[in-house]
């Protein structure tokens, strides 16, 4: 049976990790989503997804976004590369929570 998901080695878990991957200052900003990117000497990425309950207060909106972002990661793997650390910062929570809002913005972040 096929495995959907990320593997615990495709995450980012520990603070550490985070922080390693914002000391690196790879930073690509747009209104709704900033994307941080680090080398991480592997050879599969890891994504991290930060999202505060300053930018979504509702729980549920927060765990759809992170379900869309890891959804969005999951899909455009190749596009960052192999062997980096991605973070997905939520600044700003658009006004529809859906799939297409959010691959747009990580799309032009990235061309």
């Amino acid at each position: 049976m096929k495995q959907h998901g990320l593997s615990k080695k495709e995450c980012l878990l520990k603070p550490y990790q985070y922080k390693s991957v914002y000391k690196s200052r790879r930073l690509q900003k747009s209104a709704i989503v900033w994307l941080y990117s680090s080398p991480n000497g592997l050879a599969y990425n890891r994504m991290g997804i930060s999202a505060s309950k300053k930018t979504c207060a509702n729980n549920v909106t927060r765990n759809r976004v992170k379900r869309i972002l890891r959804q969005v990661f999951q899909q455009d793997k190749t596009v960052y590369g192999c062997g980096v650390d991605i973070v997905f910062v939520l600044k700003k929570l658009p006004k529809t929570v859906d799939l297409r809002t959010f691959d747009q913005e990580v799309k032009a972040q990235q061309g």
